[in-house]
């Protein structure tokens, strides 16, 4: 994501909420000792997450204009996987320091609709602050088709006539702050693919799968190497969730289980399959 913003709402301090853990390699993933790679399904898979949930669309009242002094505003762009299920029902409030200061529908993209890519919200967020006052902020945007609540919380400042969003592409990333799955992992995958006789090519793809259910898609754009570090955002429940790895190589369309287990747990971590 491009981003010129340095100051409120700054994407590099909301992502490190859910990326600021070790980099060593997890103790708690196993890996074979001896390599193996069994044949789970032929056909390229339709692995998908399901982010339908449960929960009631939120009761926001608009913060009274008279009773505040300032202003800045925020136009953000959804992720195109929540944009591809967006409806005009949509909310995106926006939050600082506990106290509601600004919400709105979504916006009609240039198609005039509210779905597919150039979904946006418009914020004008009141508040007495003073300009470049430190607040605790957070954007919640609720997703009426999937019936659940997504925030981004962080520490920033409010700065007083201040524009975002209209100049470069302010994509907010809603889908770690999933209030059906709240523990994000950010996980890159190391692997050599040549001890299990296996050529890739882009296209393969990698799949974190709890069950039968998927909980992180990646696919490859680039020729998987022993160099290459291929990575997944997982998404889990709870920490510490069991979990197993697929691979689908596009080279010969099969899907493969190399038997390697791990642990959903918060934070950046590394999978090594030798």
């Amino acid at each position: 994501m491009k981003s010129k913003i340095t100051t409120i709402l700054m994407m590099a301090a909301l992502v490190a909420l859910w990326g600021c853990s070790h980099h060593d390699d997890d103790p708690d993933i196993d890996t074979p000792e001896t390599p193996t790679a069994t044949t789970v399904s032929k056909g390229k898979p339709g692995w998908k997450i399901d982010w339908q949930y449960n929960e009631l669309a939120p009761q926001w009242t608009s913060p009274n204009p008279k009773e505040y002094e300032n202003w800045m505003i925020i136009m953000a762009r959804l992720e195109d996987e929540l944009a591809a299920v967006a409806s005009e029902d949509d909310l995106m409030g926006a939050f600082i320091n506990g106290e509601l200061r600004a919400y709105n529908k979504p916006s009609k993209n240039p198609e005039g609709d509210f779905s597919g890519r150039g979904v946006k919200f418009i914020l004008k967020i009141l508040g007495n602050e003073k300009s470049n006052q430190q607040v605790s902020f957070s954007i919640k945007y609720y997703s009426q088709k999937l019936k659940q609540m997504f925030t981004l919380e962080g520490v920033d400042y409010f700065v007083n006539e201040k524009v975002w969003g209209i100049d470069e592409d302010y994509v907010l990333p809603l889908t770690n702050g999933s209030s059906k799955y709240p523990v994000v992992m950010q996980l890159a995958v190391k692997m050599n693919l040549a001890k299990y006789g296996l050529t890739s090519q882009p296209g393969d793809m990698l799949a974190v799968m709890v069950g039968d259910e998927c909980r992180g898609i990646q696919t490859v754009e680039n020729e998987i190497t022993t160099t290459s570090n291929v990575p997944v955002t997982v998404f889990g429940r709870e920490e510490n969730e069991g979990a197993r790895l697929l691979y689908y190589n596009s080279y010969d369309d099969t899907v493969y289980d190399f038997g390697t287990t791990l642990q959903i747990k918060k934070g950046s971590h590394i999978l090594t399959i030798q």
